[in-house]
Formats: structure tokens, C-alpha cells, sequence
């Protein structure tokens, strides 16, 4: 287990050297992160001043979860934090855990979860935000928004595992937003809300 409070446990958005010092904008980044083991993040400071904390703060490279990440963010702060902030593509086979007000993914483009994503009920977390092409056959059961786009956003949420809010709207998508709930696939609580 690798673990790290009030910092992001891996960041793959640090500047190269060339682009530090001005000189171009550094290497393309074809870089895949692959987590088989545990990675924890706790944000106990995230109050007064906005700094983003990420289990794994991606930029644009790509993620692979099959281990567990696990988030835990103070309840009650107005910063939060995420297991997974970014990238381009995301694949959760393994599980995100929640801890009180945190966010398992968000910002990622393309998402694609057979695992677990859920939290401590009463912790008001939420699943995954900020997405474009969602793909779920595994189980995301929170008490918050389970799955949400931008406002304006065209997503593609396609289905056929299960999406719980314990307290809110399961899925939540933007104008121009669709969901394909395929035979075996369940949304829970409030089924859809568009914004």
C-alpha cells in the first residue's frame, strides 16, 4: 500500500525541464499508469485555499485500475478529493472506495468501469463527473451523483452493470446526453435528470 495525506499520491502532469525553462512544450506523454496494488489519499487540509488532490492526478495519460484506490476526503471541506482526476482514458477493473465528501473519477474523456466504485454511506460522495463516453458493467453505488456530464455536454452513458445514489440522482446528463441501460444494466434512486 502506497499512501499520502494533503498531496497527490502520483502526478503525472509535472513540467519538463524544457518546458520550465521555457524552451518548447516538452515530450509528448504516451504513458500509460497501471495500478495492481493500493493507493490512498486523504485530504485533511482542503479548506481555505483550492490545491487538486488526485490518488492519480493523470493529465492526459491513460488509466488502468486493477487494484483498489481508496479516497478519503473530510466531510464538510469545500475542496475535495479524487481517486482519479483526468485522462484521456480511464478502465476501472479493480475498486474506488469513498470516504466522506470525495470524487472517485473526474475529467476523464473515455471511462470504462467493471469494477467497484462505492463509499461509506452518509458520506455524500459522488461517483464520476466531467465525463464524454462512459461504459459501466460493474456496480457504482454512492450517496451523491453517481454518474454526471457538463451541462452542455453530448455524453454517451452506455449501461449494463448497476448505478445507485443512495441520495440523489443516479445519472445526470447534459443536453444532447444519452443513456443505453442494456437488459441487465440498473439505475437506482432517481433514475435521470436532465440538467
Amino acid at each position: 500500500m502506497v499512501s499520502i495525506s494533503d498531496r497527490n499520491l502520483i502526478n503525472a502532469t509535472i513540467p519538463m525541464a524544457e518546458q520550465l525553462i521555457g524552451e518548447g512544450s516538452g515530450p509528448t506523454r504516451a504513458l500509460t499508469i497501471v495500478n495492481g496494488g493500493t493507493l490512498a489519499v486523504a485530504g485533511t487540509m482542503l479548506n481555505n485555499n483550492y490545491r487538486l488532490l488526485a490518488a492519480i492526478y493523470a493529465g492526459t495519460v491513460d488509466v488502468i485500475n486493477n487494484g483498489t484506490i481508496a479516497v478519503v476526503s473530510d466531510a464538510g471541506r469545500y475542496y475535495i478529493a479524487f481517486g482519479i482526476f483526468g485522462s484521456k482514458t480511464i478502465t476501472n477493473n479493480g475498486t474506488i472506495s469513498l470516504t466522506g465528501n470525495g470524487t472517485a473519477i473526474s475529467g476523464g474523456r473515455d471511462i470504462v468501469n467493471s469494477g467497484t466504485i462505492t463509499d461509506v454511506a452518509g458520506s455524500g460522495a459522488t461517483s464520476i463527473n466531467g465525463l464524454t463516453e462512459p461504459t459501466n458493467s460493474g456496480t457504482i453505488r454512492v450517496d451523491g451523483v453517481a454518474v454526471q456530464s457538463g451541462y452542455y455536454s453530448s455524453t454517451s452513458l452506455i449501461n449494463s452493470g448497476a448505478i445507485e445514489s443512495r441520495k440523489a440522482t443516479a445519472v445526470m446528463l447534459g443536453y444532447g446526453g444519452r443513456l443505453t441501460n442494456e437488459a441487465t444494466g440498473t439505475n437506482r434512486h432517481r433514475p435521470i435528470r436532465r440538467k
